[in-house]
């Protein structure tokens, strides 16, 4: 997802992937900040979201 956002913007940057230790990172890993039981979700995909970053890129740097 990170290396996705920073094409989206149009720079060519390093993303390191990072790994939380512990009972916190494998709960992460486990899909624990994944909403449970009820909830809303939206239209607006990851990838549409993407599209309008690349059309509202600011141009130079």
């Amino acid at each position: 997802m990170a290396r996705r956002i920073v094409r989206a913007h149009g720079r060519r940057r390093l993303v390191v992937p990072v790994s939380l230790p512990g009972r916190a990172g494998k709960a992460i890993a486990a899909g624990g900040l994944l909403p449970r039981g009820q909830y809303v979700q939206g239209r607006r995909t990851f990838d549409d979201h993407l599209a309008s970053l690349e059309r509202s890129a600011p141009t130079g740097r």
